[in-house]
């Protein structure tokens, strides 16, 4: 059977229902083809949206000034804060606090 110049049955479904295709086979060949096409343009603008954004952004590089402190206190943490530190950690024992401020550098 000759499927070039007229329709054609083919059989998509697991029970064996036959679904109709019609037209020729380059008919259906250019519709796939079309999608395929479809797909692979809207990919790579996906691609193009995401590299953009992704690398797009030049933040400039944050740069930050450490103060340690030894046997530091609340009051000198209160002190360091209103001079715009902030503290990172606290360590040490009962008795001796060891604090780690940052602040962002101008």
């Amino acid at each position: 059977m000759d499927c070039s110049r007229q329709g054609f049955y083919v059989n998509k479904f697991p029970y064996g229902s036959l679904k109709y295709v019609g037209g020729d086979i380059n008919t259906v060949k250019e519709f796939f083809m079309n999608k395929k096409l479809i797909f692979l343009v809207l990919l790579v603008c996906l691609l193009a949206v995401v590299a953009v954004v992704a690398f797009g952004q030049n933040s400039p590089s944050v740069r930050w000034e450490y103060n340690f402190v030894s046997g530091g206190s609340l009051e000198t943490a209160n002190r360091l804060g209103q001079e715009g530190w902030e503290l990172v950690t606290v360590t040490g024992t009962s008795s001796i606090n060891n604090m780690l401020f940052k602040r962002r550098l101008p």
